[in-house]
């Protein structure tokens, strides 16, 4: 999970956890681990779209501005 999490500390890792916990966003399962929670799912559901958004605005201010020319 680390890794995933731009190799956050331990510390840092589990205080993040503890507080999406206590928000019903992620549960501990015994045996499995964190997973999301129903509301977590909803939360990363109305999320992802947004994320998708800041991505494609990002690829397209940091495009060179001749690469919106068509030179046909």
């Amino acid at each position: 999970m680390r890794a995933a999490c731009d190799e956050a500390s331990p510390t840092v890792l589990q205080a993040r956890l503890t507080e999406l916990r206590a928000a019903g966003l992620v549960d501990l399962i015994a045996g499995r681990g964190y997973a999301l929670t129903p509301m977590g799912r909803e939360l990363m559901d109305s999320f992802m779209p947004l994320y998708g958004f800041a991505e494609r605005w990002a690829q397209a201010v940091h495009r060179p501005a001749d690469a919106d020319r068509d030179d046909s």
